[in-house]
């Protein structure tokens, strides 16, 4: 019985003196683990430094402690000669150390250190304004640059955050003010701002859902439901300064759709085509298609008609089905390509269908809108757009085929050609030949000066909208004022659109519309100012009549007789 009793006493005692041990252990090991765990101990700095600028004492604090340190450049570089030297110190002691004797204080919010100049105390109350600085990340913490920030209370006042997402702006003290942040495709936020110096904001994702709908005339639906090959385009994404007709802000927008222009001329519209040339002989042309009614063309000619005009006389300038339509009237223009096309429209759809959305007005008060823009177009020139022989080029040429003894097909009538022809009729003499070749070379006319000028023409646009919940309108006046570099080529078209949308009851909706075009042309036919000045002679006076009637000659010179054969043909130029 004694033995067990001293056995049981003995481990006993040897229980408590594990447990003393342990507890020594721990204790010795507590204030290492608790240095080492993030969050329960502060971060200990070790730096020394002598005779260093503070600017250089806050960058390395920056680099050994993790934190963003903000700080007026001009403030920070008039600090010098600083000698700091720390073991196992936190960040705020290396802080109150560094601005020891200075006039700069210092702020610590999260990860971020404002360091700012001391506010100088006034004796009387007035407004002060004070410098906040911040952050801006979007929701993954990723910080964002180029983000506006401005205060409500004046837009004027703003600031944009730099590369790395900070931005600073100055506020009034003593009243309430708000921060306005925007960036593309984010949330707008707005920030109540408070005595916190430093601000972290954060940006959240705008998202919109756009329903794309195809219009084929006589009715809308979604795209997703349709099976026809449309394309659909927004006027105000392919609109450009400048442009007067619908065709021009479709050219080169458009996939597979060519516009096939007759001259440069402004007067001058082209052909269209969705889906290349079908036929040789008919029209090729697409159909058109506004607000649902189809417009028919000024002049419905087929390619036959077009080739039977092309022969010097140039049609397009008549104009189209969509000629007098304002650009800035129109809301969207879809294209119908497929066989789908001619399962609503018919036989006359197989060249494709373009549907014009024309704009109307929308539930919100009076709006009233202007768009001007003006073109300057320069008019052409020799140097520029044609490299031809001036007048003393012309005549040595001519000169040479008199002394080598050619032929003209087409004996010319005016000129130096002339009097060197009546000196071999024996109408004229040596010396008027010569005198009249010194007179043309030094002629040197300059037709593209004499019938183009340099022009500079101007589109406006006035449109007034509104309505409410049962009534919508949408009322527009337009003027262009289209002119060519050739003299006398100009084009002008008046347009005023009204339309009103009415729901008169819960089952019945009208849609009225009236519409007014005026399209005046000044151009040319046959012959054009271009052509005239690529085929005339700079050696010819621009008052000048000459004809060029006789085709052949013969005679004699001092008793000898001649006649040219072989003739060749006469260039003018």
């Amino acid at each position: 019985m004694k033995k067990q009793g001293l056995i049981v006493h003995l481990h006993g005692w040897k229980s408590k003196i594990l447990r003393v041990m342990r507890l020594i252990v721990i204790m010795m090991l507590f204030p290492t683990l608790l240095s080492a765990l993030p969050g329960l101990g502060q971060q200990q700095i070790k730096m020394e430094v002598k005779g260093a600028t503070l600017e250089q004492v806050l960058k390395e604090l920056r680099a050994l402690s993790g934190y963003y340190i903000l700080y007026n450049i001009q403030d920070v570089r008039a600090v010098k000669g600083v000698d700091l030297k720390v073991k196992n110190a936190t960040v705020e002691e290396v802080l109150k150390l560094c601005l020891k004797n200075t006039n700069l204080v210092y702020e610590i919010s999260d990860k971020t250190i404002l360091i700012s100049a001391k506010k100088a105390t006034v004796s009387q109350p007035q407004q002060r304004e004070r410098r906040i600085h911040g952050v801006v990340k979007d929701e993954q913490g990723h910080r964002l640059a180029g983000v506006v920030v401005f205060l409500k209370s004046n837009p004027r006042q703003g600031t944009v955050t730099d590369s790395l997402g900070f931005f600073s702006i100055n506020v009034k003290d003593g009243i309430e003010e708000k921060l306005l942040v925007r960036f593309v495709g984010m949330e707008s936020q707005v920030v109540p701002v408070t005595k916190v110096m430093v601000y972290e904001i954060v940006m959240r994702e705008k998202v919109e859902e756009v329903d794309e709908v195809v219009v084929t005339g006589y009715q809308t639906i979604a795209k997703e439901l349709s099976a026809a090959s449309t394309y659909t385009v927004k006027m105000e994404d392919v609109m450009v300064p400048g442009a007067t007709s619908v065709e021009d802000v479709l050219q080169g927008e458009i996939p597979g759709l060519m516009l096939l222009y007759g001259s440069g001329s402004p007067s001058s519209l082209p052909k269209v085509r969705m889906r290349g040339t079908a036929t040789l002989l008919g029209n090729a042309a697409p159909v058109w298609v506004v607000d649902g009614v189809i417009q028919e063309d000024i002049m419905n000619l087929s390619n036959e008609d077009i080739m039977a005009l092309s022969d010097g006389e140039d049609y397009s300038m008549f104009g189209n089905a969509i000629s007098g339509l304002n650009p800035m009237d129109i809301e969207s223009i879809t294209f119908l390509k497929d066989a789908a096309a001619t399962a609503i429209y018919g036989t006359k759809a197989a060249n494709g269908v373009i549907v014009v959305t024309t704009k109307k007005g929308s539930a919100r008060k009076m709006t009233v809108s202007y768009t001007g823009n003006l073109k300057f177009t320069e008019r052409p020139s020799y140097r520029k757009s044609a490299n031809m022989m001036n007048s003393k080029q012309r005549m040595a040429i001519t000169k040479e085929m008199f002394d080598d003894c050619l032929v003209f097909e087409v004996l010319p009538q005016y000129g130096f050609e002339k009097t060197m022809i009546d000196y071999l009729n024996g109408k004229g003499s040596l010396e008027d030949a010569l005198k009249e070749y010194q007179y043309r070379e030094q002629l040197n006319t300059d037709w593209f000066d004499l019938l183009f000028e340099n022009t500079v023409s101007d589109n406006h646009s006035l449109s007034v909208s509104g309505g409410n919940q049962n009534t919508t309108y949408y009322v527009s006046l337009g003027l262009a004022n289209d002119r060519g570099t050739q003299k006398g080529d100009d084009t002008k078209r008046y347009t005023a659109n009204v339309r009103v949308n009415t729901e008169l009851a819960k089952w019945l909706k009208a849609d009225l519309k009236m519409g007014y075009s005026s399209r005046k042309v000044w151009g040319f036919m046959g012959t054009t100012p271009m052509y005239y000045a690529l085929q005339t002679s700079r050696t010819i006076a621009p008052d000048e009549r000459y004809i060029t009637e006789i085709k052949s000659l013969s005679g004699d010179v001092d008793g000898i007789k001649y006649k040219f054969e072989n003739p060749i043909t006469f260039n003018m130029r």
